[in-house]
Parts: C-alpha cells; sequence; structure tokens
C-alpha cells in the first residue's frame, strides 16, 4: 500500500486503496483500532498531521471527561472525508 495522502484531489483514490488493502488483509486489520491506526501511519506531516494531532488532542479530552465513546471507523472515515476531499460551492471547486 504505502501510498500517503498528500492531494486532496486523490482522497477518493486514496481511500478506495486503503480501503481495498484493508478488506485484503481484513484478518490483520480486524479492529477500529487496528484500522485507524493503518491509516494514520501515512499521516506523518503536513497538512494531515495537524489535523490528527487536533483530533487527537480533542478525542482524548473528551474521553478524560467520559463525554465520547472511541471513535470507530466509520466515523473516522466521515471526518477524514469531510476535511481532504474538494467540495463544490455555488461559484466553484473549492478546498475544505
Amino acid at each position: 500500500m504505502g501510498v500517503p495522502l498528500t492531494d486532496k484531489s486523490k482522497y477518493k483514490e486514496w481511500i478506495d486503496l486503503v480501503e481495498g488493502y484493508l478488506d485484503a488483509n481484513s484478518k490483520m486489520y480486524d479492529t477500529n483500532s487496528k484500522k485507524i491506526g493503518f491509516v494514520l501511519s501515512f499521516m506523518t506531516s503536513g497538512n494531515a498531521a495537524k489535523w490528527w494531532i487536533m483530533k487527537k488532542r480533542a478525542h482524548r479530552k473528551r474521553a478524560l471527561n467520559n463525554t465520547q465513546l472511541p471513535i470507530d471507523w466509520k466515523d473516522f472515515t466521515t471526518k477524514l472525508r469531510d476535511k481532504f476531499t474538494l467540495i463544490n460551492n455555488k461559484g466553484g471547486q473549492g478546498l475544505i
């Protein structure tokens, strides 16, 4: 797999590759934590790393206050999609 997410315009292709790899290796990546950990191994620099650090800090704070359950794969991929995809504005394409 080994492909970091570096270009928002390539998110859909990237997540399809990731999910295909996880499906093909489902015995190894059989929990939310393992799947998320795999994805995070590619988010080590730039905006992706900054985004994850912010999310991780917020998650830990809420977890300490017992106000949020641990994140699951669906929630994680939704947050990724919301952050790292192009959106269509009235005036055309824009970046999130």
